[in-house]
C-alpha cells in the first residue's frame, strides 16, 4: 500500500516528476515537454521549443500528426498561429517569430478523449522530427 501511495505521489498515475518528460530532434532543434502519464478530459500541455535555425521566412511552420489531433479537444494554442492548413496526415501551425529571438515556443493545452497508449509526432522545417507517446488514464 505504502508504494502505490509513493508512486502516485512521484506521478506514476499523473501529474507528478514521473509523469513529467521531454523530447528532442536528433539535432536539438526542436524539443516538446509533454506529460507521459494523462488523465481523460483533464486538461494538459505540450510545450514547444524551437531553435531559430528552424523559422523560413519569419515563421516556423509545425507539423502535428492529425491521429493525436482527433484524439484530444484542443482548448488552445498559445501564441495564437498565423495559420493553420492541413497536410495529408498532419496538420501544419504557422507561428510568427521575432527577429533576435533564439528560440520560438508555441503551448498546446487539451484535454485526451480516449483511453491507452496515443502516440504523438511533431515535426518542423522537413527532417526535425519528435515522436513520443502519452499514456491516457480514466
Amino acid at each position: 500500500m505504502g508504494a502505490v501511495l509513493v508512486a502516485s505521489l512521484l506521478g506514476a498515475f499523473g501529474r507528478g516528476p514521473l509523469a513529467s518528460a521531454a523530447a528532442e530532434s536528433p539535432a536539438g532543434t526542436l524539443r516538446v515537454d509533454y506529460e507521459r502519464i494523462v488523465r481523460r478530459s483533464s486538461s494538459t500541455f505540450l510545450h514547444l521549443s524551437a531553435a531559430r535555425v528552424l523559422v523560413r521566412d519569419g515563421v516556423l511552420a509545425v507539423r502535428v500528426n492529425r491521429q493525436f489531433l482527433e484524439a484530444i479537444e484542443l482548448g488552445g494554442v498559445v501564441p495564437e498561429p498565423l495559420s493553420v492548413a492541413s497536410a495529408g496526415d498532419h496538420l501544419v501551425y504557422e507561428f510568427g517569430a521575432t527577429p533576435g529571438d533564439r528560440e520560438v515556443h508555441a503551448v498546446f493545452e487539451f484535454k485526451p478523449l480516449g483511453l491507452g497508449r496515443q502516440g504523438v509526432e511533431v515535426a518542423a522545417a522537413g527532417s526535425e522530427r519528435v515522436n513520443f507517446s502519452q499514456f491516457v488514464l480514466p
